[in-house]
């Protein structure tokens, strides 16, 4: 037998753990692409990242505090992200990056106004966020107000005649498009009024020919408005002249948007 005593030193090495503090933007748009910085610590080379379970792409640790990557496509949903590294030793903070949908255009109200432009809009869609954007037809809209996630207001700009696609921008450069949302109308023109004179004391039935109009318009003689004003299309109009001093006067047709 033997009996004594051991007496010595022994290194221990201290494996630190993975911890994950922040994620810089904490959103993104859900087709991915979105590149992030992850700060925590016990950060290694070969490390993974996931978002919700979904790997990200383009990881590069830059330290161990750091790590770079690009989200993938994911779902609109608020996500955990989590580090783990090849010792298969993970740390994840939840609710650490949003996924937000394309915003979604259904209707613009009014769904027409005159070429010069300033006709008050409220777009309704959906996924809407603040700082988004409107064009109709790639020409920017004014006022813009994003009121809710389904709702934006704004000003039509000056466009050419015809029918146009509202697109909404997000900041985050998603986009949703609605074709033919908006009609840019051109003005009236009156081409001929028959028959082209009457009496003083008015009662004349006249028919206005032309093109623009629309249904609303009124007609005057002179600065005297006519009676019984019937819009039959865009190109032409009945109506009763006024009583009226006697001469020429200038037959206008004023649509309804001014």
């Amino acid at each position: 037998n033997c009996s004594g005593t051991f007496s010595g030193s022994a290194e221990i090495t201290v494996i630190p753990a993975v911890i994950v503090s922040s994620v810089s933007p904490d959103s993104g748009p859900t087709s991915g692409g979105t590149a992030v910085t992850i700060t925590g610590s016990g950060f290694q080379d070969g490390a993974t990242v996931t978002f919700g379970g979904a790997p990200a792409a383009n990881v590069v640790v830059t330290g161990d505090t750091q790590i770079t990557a690009n989200t993938p496509a994911h779902a609109a949903v608020i996500v955990n992200v989590a580090v783990t590294r090849l010792d298969a030793r993970s740390r994840q903070l939840e609710s650490a990056f949003t996924f937000f949908a394309p915003p979604a255009v259904t209707s613009v109200e009014p769904p027409e106004g005159p070429i010069a432009g300033g006709t008050s809009v409220t777009i309704h869609g959906s996924a809407f966020r603040e700082g988004a954007t409107i064009t109709f037809d790639g020409t920017p809209a004014t006022d813009v107000v994003v009121v809710s996630g389904t709702q934006i207001t704004a000003k039509t700009p000056a466009h050419a005649a015809g029918t146009v696609a509202a697109v909404v921008t997000n900041v985050d450069g998603q986009s949703g498009e609605l074709a033919s949302a908006f009609y840019f109308a051109p003005p009236p023109a009156v081409a001929s009024v028959e028959p082209a004179s009457g009496p003083a004391a008015g009662g004349t039935s006249v028919s206005i020919a032309g093109s623009g109009f629309r249904t609303g318009a009124s007609v005057t003689f002179g600065e005297t408005p006519a009676t019984n004003v019937v819009v039959f299309g865009g190109a032409l109009i009945t109506a009763i002249t006024p009583p009226h001093v006697l001469g020429t006067v200038a037959v206008s047709v004023t649509n309804s948007d001014g």
